[in-house]
């Protein structure tokens, strides 16, 4: 199965990208080291890949009626290409959409494209970030008042803050492993090729390694170059995002 190299190609290049918009802001704000928090990412995205990846390789092989194991290769492979190079330009962008973008174009081609999941897909990118900006602010005020009445000094405030950060990355990554591993190899699911399973088994693998070798850079791209965010801001931020 040389095609399931695409699909590795791909986990790693979505671990490389996605591993900063988990850590980025807790790692640029000095309140986690890159290392513990790339172990961290790494160990969680592989748990939530394994126990709640499955689920959404059902929707993505949902998406065309395809079973081959070559168009598997060119979807995973294109949307692997398109994310590598954003991340060499530490730019954070979704895997899921360069996936769901050779998705669509394979089923245009082969005329097997299935509109309701495709809906199902773009109603998910609308409400997505509206959500995480409502849980967001949310998250803000109520956190907020809650540490106030706690009245804690400096080292207490930064100790919190810092155990906070480790719970809320850990738990972001959980969700990037369960809600992400499908964009990695959801395309080889199917009769004849992987059982939801081992392609998440084989995915978390892969996205793990590239948060270990290669996601330094967006890290620090998505931690300070879009907004600079204090630990407290950092942390609204991580646990809003994991929530939605």
């Amino acid at each position: 199965m040389w095609q399931l190299s695409s699909g590795v190609f791909l986990g790693w290049s979505l671990g490389a990208n996605d591993a900063a918009n988990i850590f980025g802001p807790a790692v640029t704000s000095r309140m986690i080291r890159f290392w513990k928090a790339a172990v961290l990412c790494s160990v969680f995205v592989i748990i939530g890949a394994v126990w709640q990846g499955a689920r959404g390789m059902h929707t993505y092989q949902s998406l065309t009626g395809v079973g081959n194991l070559t168009i598997a290769f060119v979807i995973s492979m294109a949307a692997a290409m398109t994310v590598t190079l954003m991340t060499y330009w530490a730019l954070p962008v979704s895997t899921s959409q360069s996936v769901v973008g050779a998705f669509l174009l394979v089923g245009l081609a082969t005329d097997s494209l299935q509109t309701g999941p495709l809906v199902k897909v773009l109603i998910c990118w609308v409400a997505t970030p509206i959500g995480a900006m409502i849980a967001s602010g949310s998250l803000f005020i109520i956190v907020g008042k809650f540490m106030n009445v706690l009245d804690l000094n400096l080292f207490q405030y930064d100790r919190n803050l810092k155990i906070a950060l480790v719970v809320s990355g850990s738990y972001g990554a959980y969700a990037l492993g369960a809600n992400n591993v499908a964009n990695v190899t959801g395309a080889f699911v199917g009769e004849g090729m992987l059982t939801a399973f081992w392609a998440s088994v084989i995915g978390a693998g892969a996205i793990a390694l590239g948060v270990l070798t290669f996601s330094k850079n967006v890290m620090m791209t998505v931690g300070k170059g879009l907004v600079k965010l204090d630990a407290f801001s950092a942390f609204i931020v991580v646990t809003a995002e994991a929530l939605t």
